[in-house]
């Protein structure tokens, strides 16, 4: 079975950064597209200001623009970055289903 297209969902973390680099390594191996997904998610007990959302939304892009870069470095196919927002698991199911 080939691969064309790799989600892998990413949270900034070291156990994340491993999941990177075998997505990376198994994208290079089939040739296949690689996407990166940060999932943003305030739960709805938290109360934060359009403003305060809006700076740390903008943050998670920055983040995760950059990450995507670092692994554009390393990969020999197409790399792309997407921020969803919900609950994690979900937004990730959502965007396979819809991809």
């Amino acid at each position: 079975m080939r691969f064309h297209k790799i989600l892998c969902p990413i949270d900034f973390s070291t156990g994340s950064d491993a999941a990177v680099k075998t997505a990376v390594r198994i994208a290079n191996e089939h040739g296949a597209e690689l996407e990166l997904a940060h999932v943003w998610n305030l739960p709805a007990s938290v109360s934060m200001t359009h403003g305060l959302v809006d700076l740390v939304t903008s943050d998670a892009q920055r983040t995760l623009e950059a990450k995507r870069k670092s692994v554009a470095a390393i990969s020999t196919n197409k790399v792309s970055a997407k921020l969803l927002t919900g609950v994690p698991w979900s937004a990730i199911v959502d965007r396979v289903e819809h991809d």
